[in-house]
């Protein structure tokens, strides 16, 4: 499909610069981290009399890097991924995106002691599809040209950090069509993700 440079050009471009700079003198750590998402499709229909096919949860991995810009009680985030997102039909359909995503949030410390931290996490995420498949056609067909390259949403979630080691559960919301065709489809899932700093 031809790629929609007036919608997402200048985000890409942001983000690109962000995370090629080095890291800013107020950078506490960078990790890497990896996890599992349970993904799934909101459907609708808009002026379409067919009723909305049900979907089920598609699991899928995710894997990447992040960056800590601060240590205080509010903390900026920086991260960059690759996740399978998508969804599973009754009737046996399974969609799968492959995206690599832009997290960029906030972190609030909830408590601090030597055993470590519990944290809050929200923000908004930028994502671009690199690989669109699916095992059938029985509800309806995606493939390339069907499905948008970009998406964007937010997300909230919840961690808790030990010396070099934290682990997060975080819920994604996606407010942007990523179909191409008169049905709609929202990305929505949660991502358990474990991460290790490496400074």
């Amino acid at each position: 499909m031809t790629l929609r440079l007036r919608t997402f050009g200048p985000p890409v471009l942001l983000l690109a610069g962000l995370l090629l700079l080095p890291a800013p003198a107020t950078a506490q750590s960078a990790g890497i981290q990896g996890g599992i998402t349970f993904s799934q499709f909101d459907i609708q229909t808009p002026n379409i009399g067919d009723p909305i096919p049900s979907t089920k949860n598609l699991t899928g991995g995710s894997f990447g890097a992040f960056w800590v810009l601060s240590d205080g009680l509010f903390a900026g985030q920086l991260e960059a991924l690759y996740s399978r997102r998508g969804s599973k039909t009754a009737a046996g359909t399974s969609v799968k995106i492959d995206y690599l995503e832009f997290p960029i949030g906030t972190r609030i410390t909830l408590s601090e002691s030597q055993d470590g931290n519990f944290y809050l996490m929200a923000g908004a995420q930028f994502g671009f599809a690199v690989k669109r498949s699916q095992t059938s056609t029985e509800v309806f067909e995606v493939i390339d040209d069907d499905v948008d390259t970009f998406d964007t949403g937010l997300f909230v979630g919840a961690g808790f950090e030990a010396q070099r080691a934290n682990v997060n559960v975080r819920y994604y919301f996606g407010y942007r069509d990523v179909s191409d065709r008169p049905i709609e489809l929202y990305n929505r899932g949660f991502q358990v993700m474990f991460g290790i700093k490496l400074n």
